[in-house]
């Protein structure tokens, strides 16, 4: 696997990038909130699709859930990450009741 390619990058890259993301936002983010799960991450549609995943393709992007959080307590861990973790790129999403 060392030079398998998916899409526009290898297999290490893609490991590389997830443990980049681990280590730079995902750990921070877990010890200033211990309710936050990791709901989705490494997901790849067909390059140049209708739902090509490009960040998340590259392992370069999380979907993060708050367990029980209020609208508020997402906005203030917006802020948070804003504020502390490095990121090219942030969305608040929604759908009915549950946010990520």
């Amino acid at each position: 696997m060392r030079g398998k390619k998916i899409g526009s990058v290898t297999v290490p890259q893609i490991l590389h990038n997830l443990s980049n993301l681990a280590a730079n936002v995902w750990e921070p983010f877990k010890a200033k909130y211990p309710s936050a799960v990791v709901t989705d991450t490494f997901r790849q549609d067909p390059p140049g699709g209708e739902h090509e995943q490009a960040q998340h393709g590259l392992g370069m992007a999380m979907d993060i859930q708050i367990l029980g959080a209020t609208p508020q307590i997402y906005y203030e861990a917006a802020c948070w990450l804003r504020d502390n973790v490095p990121f090219d790129q942030l969305l608040q999403e929604k759908s009915g009741t549950s946010r990520w």
